[in-house]
């Protein structure tokens, strides 16, 4: 058997078994483009899929993964030494009852006293610690190799519930620096907070005594004061009395300027003096106009002529003759108002003619109103005083009441500090040191052994991870199983054809191969609906699938169950079937659609019942020239005189006829190599639907030794007995077999 019945081997894979199933060579055959939907894959079947013949890969990795993890977190973190000390803080009251007012004073001293133990105080005044410095200088080479906050974090407390031990702990890698940190903090607890303690509690006492004392006498005075400024006021809240007062004032300044108006108006006009101010002389004007008939008629038709000019602007314009003519009368009027004016104040000269000196309206002779102006100045001025003094006070009220409630504030602040030295000084301990620090023991192991499991659980779930990625990666068909997966819509597998060498020269393996064509053969026959002459065409995604091979396999295993086979090459291109069968003729197929006519223009070989359309003479661009009307007329006479016709043709993405033959053909053989592109194929099928194709099914080709021994081929084989061989000469063996030895 020679290669062509493989697909190209560009990319092999390891050897896997085939799983069977709905998709499987003994499964229906799909009649229709989009046959039956395919169960949707599991993630842990699509895992399987991704690692199938990386498993031995995968478990190598793995377990150099996991270890690397295991060693690598297991040296990360190094061991952990602890050495423990204890003290112990003995209040007065050592069994408090337990409804006595001293349990929480006791369980707020216990932490206080821890919290000085791990205070940055602390760990700066062990950090001068002899025995320490001496292990620091040892170990690490110097003894500022640790700080202040690196020995807080390397020490910690833990106190008893309702107890008086606290337990002081000190870690580090190293086991004589953890033993004298543990010293050298106890050490440093004791020197700074061990002794003195009540005395400076008392000192405290004190200090807050004497601040209660002078918070006291200072609102005492406060208070006195506002009761002081209340009796004379009746009330501390003056703001009421100062809006009034204020308001008060606002009158008075208004009389004032009122009253010293009068009194220049009236000056003014005794004098006669001229005033150049438009205000002043209609003012003037309207005081005339009080008591003189005249004067009001004047100001009453100068009037009507301002009104006019202001109508004339708005409907007219300044530039109109009327507004013009009724400026000139404005004029006049005013000229006469201005006139009588001054007439009137020649007259009655030395007067105050128009009520300025009537006392009905406030006034009287210029004496008078320059006294009431003195008046109204002199109350003007007391009230500002009292305006000023009222607010001067409110002020300091004000400012008395907020030193009043801040005082207040902190009297209470104060009383509560005295109340809680006062409690802790009833409980003043006496701190004991049990032990100073135990010899350091290991802590760390435990800590090690789960971060080196953990190490060892992801460094061997990573390498898998990298090979799943990588296989999302790959869209190679690797196994002939999937092809039935649900990203190839169901699609039905016909059968599998096994891997075999380029030069096949052992029986057992062409035994092999013909059993596989006929199982293909006898499932194309076991799927027809009918017993009529049909057309199977025969392509692949790309070239090289070993569609040919399958064709003439195909072509020879109906021939030897008695079917007349009829043989057409259409592949324009390859001309696989001419050349494989030797087939020299310069009209073929090409001709015979063209000519209407087909047995003049067929071959037979020298097998029996197997016969030959060749392509011909033909190129590429010859396609072109072919049309589904003279096709489906070409395959409708063939099948008049054979009862089986097999159409070679090019890939279904790549050639014209080949869509033109799929199209018209009964129905379409879809070949799949191992390591064929998975995109590519469902492109493929994708398009034999469209076009309306009738998809038999996908023939795997190029199938690793495990993958067909696990197909129902591959079990039918291997139920032979232990000693018996395929007939090397049997009839459909050799007949199939000794096709397949012909070179292209």
């Amino acid at each position: 058997m020679s290669k062509e019945i493989q697909l190209s081997n560009n990319y092999p894979a390891a050897a896997d078994y085939w799983t069977q199933g709905q998709a499987a060579v003994g499964g229906p055959v799909n009649s229709g483009g989009g046959g039956s939907s395919a169960p949707r894959t599991s993630p842990l079947r699509r895992a399987h899929r991704l690692l199938r013949g990386r498993y031995p890969l995968a478990f190598l990795m793995a377990g150099i993964g996991a270890i690397a993890g295991c060693i690598a977190l297991y040296t990360l973190l190094p061991p952990k030494w602890q050495s423990d000390g204890m003290i112990s803080v003995n209040p007065m009251i050592m069994t408090p009852g337990l409804h006595d007012e001293s349990v929480p004073l006791f369980t707020m001293v216990m932490r206080s006293q821890a919290a000085l133990i791990e205070s940055t105080s602390v760990a700066e005044e062990a950090l001068k610690d002899p025995e320490l410095m001496n292990a620091l200088t040892k170990v690490y080479g110097s003894p500022s190799a640790m700080s202040a906050t690196d020995f807080g974090t390397a020490l910690t407390t833990d106190r008893q519930k309702d107890g008086n031990i606290i337990k002081v702990s000190f870690a580090d890698k190293n086991k004589e620096v953890a033993q004298a940190g543990a010293h050298a903090a106890i050490r440093a607890y004791m020197k700074l907070y061990g002794d003195g303690d009540s005395n400076a509690r008392t000192i405290k006492i004190k200090f807050n005594t004497d601040e209660q004392r002078r918070l006291n006498s200072d609102l005492s005075f406060a208070r006195s004061q506002l009761v002081a400024w209340s009796q004379s006021y009746g009330t501390t809240d003056l703001g009421p009395l100062f809006d009034a007062m204020q308001g008060e004032e606002l009158k008075l300044e208004a009389e004032l300027d009122q009253a010293t108006l009068q009194y220049k108006a009236a000056t003014d006009l005794q004098s006669k003096k001229p005033t150049t101010n438009p205000n002043d002389r209609e003012f003037i004007y309207k005081q005339i106009a009080v008591v003189d008939l005249q004067m009001r008629q004047l100001l009453a038709e100068r009037g009507h002529t301002v009104d006019s000019l202001e109508q004339l602007v708005f409907k007219l314009g300044r530039k109109h003759p009327l507004y013009a003519a009724e400026y000139l009368k404005y004029q006049q009027a005013n000229r006469a108002v201005e006139q009588y004016a001054r007439d009137y104040l020649n007259a009655h000269a030395g007067q105050i003619p128009f009520g300025l000196d009537d006392p009905a309206n406030g006034g009287g002779n210029l004496a008078m109103m320059k006294t009431k102006i003195d008046q109204l100045q002199s109350r003007l001025d007391d009230k500002k005083k009292q305006v000023l003094l009222i607010g001067e006070l409110r002020n300091r009220i004000a400012e008395k009441q907020r030193d009043i409630s801040k005082n207040e504030e902190g009297l209470k602040v104060v009383e509560g500090r005295i109340q809680s030295l006062e409690a802790e000084q009833k409980l003043a301990q006496s701190v004991h040191v049990n032990d100073y620090g135990s010899e350091a023991i290991n802590t760390g192991d435990k800590k090690r052994v789960i971060a080196a499991g953990a190490g060892f659980m992801f460094g061997g779930l990573i390498p898998v991870g990298l090979l799943l990625l990588y296989g999302m990666t790959d869209a190679r068909f690797r196994y002939s199983d999937e092809t039935g997966e649900s990203d190839m819509a169901g699609v039905t597998l016909l059968g599998i054809l096994p891997n075999l060498p380029d030069r096949l020269s052992d029986p057992q393996q062409a035994g092999i191969a013909a059993h596989c064509v006929h199982q293909i053969r006898t499932m194309l026959q076991i799927s027809r609906t009918n017993d009529e002459p049909q057309v199977i065409a025969v392509t692949s995604a790309a070239p090289g699938d070993g569609k040919t091979s399958l064709s003439l396999a195909l072509g020879l295993s109906y021939a030897a169950c008695g079917a007349r086979t009829l043989l057409i090459d259409c592949d324009l291109v390859a001309a696989g079937l001419t050349h494989r069968l030797n087939v020299n003729s310069p009209e073929g197929v090409l001709e015979a659609v063209a000519n209407r006519a087909l047995l003049e223009f067929v071959r037979t070989t020298d097998i029996a019942d197997v016969a030959i359309l060749p392509v011909g003479t033909t190129h590429a661009h010859h396609a072109s020239t072919l049309s589904p009307v003279a096709l489906r007329r070409l395959l409708s006479e063939s099948r008049k005189h054979f009862d089986v016709i097999l159409v070679d043709t090019g890939p279904i993405l790549g050639s014209i006829e080949a869509s033109l033959v799929c199209a018209a053909a009964d129905r379409t053989i879809l070949t799949v190599a191992r390591g064929q592109q998975r995109p590519l194929v469902e492109r493929s099928i994708g398009h034999l639907q469209a076009i309306g194709a009738r998809l038999a099914g996908v023939v795997f080709n190029r199938a690793q030794a495990r993958d067909f021994e696990r197909s129902l081929s591959g079990l039918a084989l291997r139920s032979r007995p232990a000693n018996g061989h395929a007939p090397a000469n049997g009839p459909t063996a050799t007949a199939v077999a000794g096709s397949f030895k012909r070179s292209a």
